[in-house]
């Protein structure tokens, strides 16, 4: 899947939004929303740059995660981030993926 797939499955960051084969990989390897005891279907699920796209993550199946809806919502305004490095309150996302869950608390408000 990967080496006769890869110019299909990294695609730099030339383009945004995943492409059918990656969201095809993406499904077989993630099999559910990737956020830590979540189990959406990876058809209810989007594909989330670990690496932020507008900050220089590439559309590359290495940089891309299924979540669903509220945990994508989540890692983008909730505290919830994906890292690419294990921290110490990480969740690892699971075997099969490189990047780990962290939650960040929402700075105090006066």
């Amino acid at each position: 899947l990967r080496e006769k797939s890869r110019e299909v499955l990294w695609l730099g960051d030339s383009v945004r939004t995943a492409s059918k084969k990656q969201r095809i990989a993406l499904d077989i390897r993630d099999k559910h929303c990737a956020f830590p005891e979540c189990r959406v279907d990876p058809s209810r699920c989007q594909a989330h740059h670990v690496i932020h796209w507008q900050h220089g993550g590439a559309t590359d199946l290495d940089n891309l995660v299924l979540l669903c809806s509220p945990h994508h919502q989540g890692a983008h305004e909730g505290g919830w981030t994906v890292s690419p490095t294990p921290a110490q309150d990480g969740k690892h996302i699971h075997p099969g993926h490189p990047a780990y869950w962290q939650f960040t608390p929402p700075a105090p408000t006066r």
